[in-house]
């Protein structure tokens, strides 16, 4: 039986600078033995990391910019929104998002999946991973109709109608996709 590593606080910096030199390092690297070995010597992942490397450790989701705020790249504090934002495209999107929040469609969609209980229509599979499938698509229907509006789309009869929805799983949902 091989014997149990007792990691002390200098194998440990010895085992990070000789196998990670450069610091690309994160947490998930590690199993449970050795991330437990830096919680007992250093407190934390990030307090072992600074005191190895002489570094502060930046994680992608607390990036800061330069100026010292929460960088907008990964959607901080100062991410620009809205019209202000360079990816803007004068509203396009919005109205599809809409749509999809509101509480009507979430209504169409769990009566789909309660009515095919919660299992994939076409391979049979019960998984968490469930979609609600339009058969005649989504964008057929508001062009035949002509939805510009949220408004039009709440009074439209054939959007709701259940028999146009399937479930599916995700795998079978982007195979139907691209049978489309």
């Amino acid at each position: 039986m091989r014997e149990r590593m007792i990691w002390t606080k200098e194998k440990l910096k010895e085992f990070l600078l000789y196998y990670y030199p450069s610091g690309n390092i994160k947490a998930r690297d590690f199993n449970r033995g050795l991330y437990c070995a830096m919680y007992r010597h250093f407190g934390s992942f990030r307090e072992a990391y600074e005191e190895i490397y002489s570094t502060p450790y930046i994680d992608y989701r607390t990036t800061i910019d330069k100026s010292g705020k929460n960088c907008a790249m990964y959607g901080g504090k100062y991410a620009k929104k809205g019209k202000d934002n360079g990816n803007w495209k004068g509203g396009i999107a919005t109205f599809r998002h809409r749509l999809r929040g509101s509480r009507q469609y979430f209504h169409w969609k769990y009566n789909i999946l309660t009515r095919d209980n919660f299992t994939c229509r076409l391979c049979g599979i019960k998984t968490v991973k469930l979609n609600v499938h339009h058969i005649k698509l989504l964008n057929a229907i508001l062009d035949e109709y002509n939805i510009k509006t949220i408004e039009d789309a709440l009074e439209c009869d054939e959007l709701w109608f259940e028999e146009n929805g399937i479930t599916l799983c995700k795998g079978c949902h982007k195979k139907e996709d691209w049978s489309d």
